[in-house]
């Protein structure tokens, strides 16, 4: 009977000290889920910049007036300007396309800008997204349009990526109409490792 309630003794005293080790495991792990799942809201919720290209970068501007070279009736859309400015210093990249819609299916496929990017490690801004029309340009570029959504499912990995695709849908574009964006993303594998140390 003595040792039985010694035992029994020893028992209730581990219970407890399980009880509490239980309890402060508990809250820890609760603790780290809850702030992952904020931090994981806010990169989700976190849309592209929206301000003017940085001072290194030399845009080249786009002409309206300039003539413009006969093209295949069945093409539905061509590319009048490609321009692309790396700083490796500062790990960025400056992009400005420019693309005429020449038909009604090219109205159709081209009346959208989708970018993919990795928020996790790379910021998204937005410069300008004019349409020419003639020689009169229109801004097309409202922060509030953009949206943002998961990539889904990477086919060649079989995995879930973290890449977003940031996409504009333009209203009343028209045969003929030019299309002028341009937009920098920072950040890459280097600028990720930099940011994670």
């Amino acid at each position: 009977m003595l040792l039985r309630n010694r035992a029994q003794k020893g028992w209730a005293g581990n219970a407890a000290h399980f009880r509490a080790t239980d309890f402060w495991l508990a809250g820890s792990v609760f603790f780290m889920a809850l702030g992952l799942g904020i931090v994981q809201c806010r990169g989700q919720e976190a849309k592209p910049d929206v301000a003017p290209p940085a001072k290194w970068v030399a845009p080249i501007p786009f002409n309206p007036r300039a003539k413009l070279d006969a093209v295949d009736p069945s093409q539905e859309m061509r590319w009048i300007l490609k321009d692309r400015q790396i700083n490796a210093q500062n790990n960025e990249t400056f992009n400005h396309q420019v693309r005429q819609v020449l038909t009604s299916s090219g109205v159709k496929n081209g009346s959208h800008i989708s970018i993919d990017y990795d928020p996790s490690y790379q910021l998204l801004t937005f410069h300008w997204v004019r349409i020419w029309r003639g020689t009169n340009s229109l801004n097309r570029l409202d922060p509030d349009k953009i949206q943002v959504s998961q990539r889904g499912l990477d086919a060649g990995e079989l995995l879930f990526s973290a890449e977003k695709s940031a996409l504009l849908l333009l209203d009343d574009i028209r045969r003929g109409d030019i299309i002028d964006y341009a937009y920098s993303v920072q950040g890459g594998p280097i600028f990720r490792r930099r940011r994670e140390v």
